[in-house]
């Protein structure tokens, strides 16, 4: 299928390719640096967490790993080889896809983790499996089977219901980006034409509702590239936004080491009545 569809693409008139435009679209995909190692780790893993947005299922899950590992190295060449070949498998695949999002420079997005949910159900699916056929009483092995199934419903009732009137904090729009439209009039309305409004997390938001603007969009990869940019183009009127649900604090504190003053110019706020977007004015040096 791959293949198929590079061929295709390679069969195409329009340059560039859908791979390279799609790289050039994302903002470009790297290494991530060493210093943002802790902060993505938190980030991908409290993502993946939610999963099933339990922390009971988790430690249901967690525990049948557990179990089943234990009882893989207790059976020793007792398994059937196909069986745990297929597990390293999923394991290894599993593991994989974590260490590639966190390391390379991934948004982190919770629909990045939607191809792994199956991959880790069925992995913990084999595990609870794997544990109850290692039970050799019968009697046993029913009442394991029920006091599973118990201890699942019990554990998912929850987060069930809770979808099911859009309550869960995945997905879909909960208030994160509540005062973009808004925070775009007024750059509209007041930010002279010519100028520059640097951006780091909100590439797409401002291409779609500044679309047409006299505006330069300059995205910073990092706080280097920030600041030089905003030395060398010091005459023309510069301007950053930070959304609440980043820590803008770094770059704050970048730009006031290199004597570029931050003016506070306007905000917008969610409707819960918190800040969403706040908007400066960069003067100096």
């Amino acid at each position: 299928m791959a293949g198929a569809a590079f061929w295709w693409d390679a069969a195409r008139v329009q340059r560039p390719g859908f791979w390279t435009q799609g790289l050039v679209s994302y903002g470009s995909l790297t290494l991530a640096k060493p210093e943002a190692w802790s902060e993505r780790a938190r980030d991908w893993l409290r993502l993946a967490s939610d999963f099933w947005v339990s922390p009971s299922f988790n430690g249901l899950l967690l525990a049948a790993l557990a179990a089943w590992a234990v009882v893989s190295l207790r059976r020793g060449k007792g398994l059937r080889p196909r069986s745990l070949a297929l597990d390293l498998v999923l394991l290894t695949f599993a593991i994989c896809f974590l260490l590639l999002h966190w390391l390379a420079t991934f948004q982190v997005w919770d629909r990045y983790m939607l191809g792994l949910v199956p991959i880790v159900a069925l992995l913990g699916a084999r595990a609870v499996v794997g544990v109850g056929e290692a039970i050799r009483s019968r009697s046993w092995q029913w009442m394991y089977t029920v006091g599973v199934g118990v201890a699942v419903l019990a554990s998912l009732i929850g987060p069930v219901s809770r979808a099911t009137a859009s309550g869960l904090p995945l997905g879909g729009d909960h208030g994160a980006y509540d005062g973009i439209d808004q925070l775009a009039d007024y750059v509209r309305d007041n930010v002279p034409p010519g100028a520059v409004l640097y951006h780091h997390w909100l590439g797409y938001h401002y291409r779609f509702y500044l679309y047409g603007s006299p505006l330069r969009l300059h995205w910073y990869p990092d706080r280097a590239d920030l600041i030089q940019d905003a030395v060398d183009y010091r005459r023309e009127p510069r301007y950053i936004a930070f959304p609440s649900f980043r820590d803008g604090a770094p770059i704050r504190a970048a730009l006031e080491d290199a004597d570029i003053r931050l003016v506070p110019v306007y905000e917008t706020r969610r409707r819960d009545g918190t800040v969403s977007f706040q908007l400066y004015r960069l003067e100096g040096p």
